[in-house]
């Protein structure tokens, strides 16, 4: 029982004293942590967002939902953030992403299952009363509308062609 505990204590002293000497930890395939490495096609945001879901529907289609910070909602965000996440999923051919501004957009969780729907519902009576995006890729055909605030119709939403 000494020798092993000998043995992970030298252990530990050689990996230490290799931070010591270089500063940074050992990665897991034998070489040292480089925070710029495999980001080669990193995109810095400066807003917070968060991917909520991304599915496969068919051979066609991807259907992604993201959760956006509101205070970050305009169109430029929009723009960057529906280019990068186009330009990460470049198949299939269409691609629909949803941009949610309010925890009471996204429903109850549902652990390792894929997004539901019910069909022959009412309208949701408070499903204008958040900032949302909906972005479309079709072909060679990009554009989203979005709402430029809160509380109106689909009627008074902005569209911005990235494509026609």
């Amino acid at each position: 029982m000494t020798k092993i505990f000998i043995v992970v204590l030298l252990i530990a002293v050689v990996i230490g004293c290799g931070f010591a000497a270089t500063g940074e930890w050992p990665s897991t395939d034998g070489y040292f942590a480089d925070p710029n490495r495999g980001c080669d096609n990193c995109v810095p945001f400066d807003f917070r967002w968060l991917q909520k879901e991304n599915v496969l529907y068919s051979e066609k289609i991807r259907h992604i939902e993201i959760f956006l910070d509101p205070k970050a909602f305009n169109e430029a965000n929009l723009k960057k953030l529906f280019g990068y996440l186009s330009s990460a999923n470049p198949g299939p051919e269409g691609l629909t992403i949803l941009v949610h501004t309010d925890w009471a957009q996204l429903g109850p969780a549902a652990p390792n299952c894929l997004g539901t729907g019910i069909s022959e519902q009412p309208a949701d009576p408070h499903e204008y009363d958040y900032l949302q995006a909906t972005y479309w890729r079709r072909g060679q055909r990009e554009y989203f509308r979005y709402s430029p605030k809160a509380k109106i119709d689909q009627s008074q939403f902005i569209t911005v062609f990235i494509h026609q």
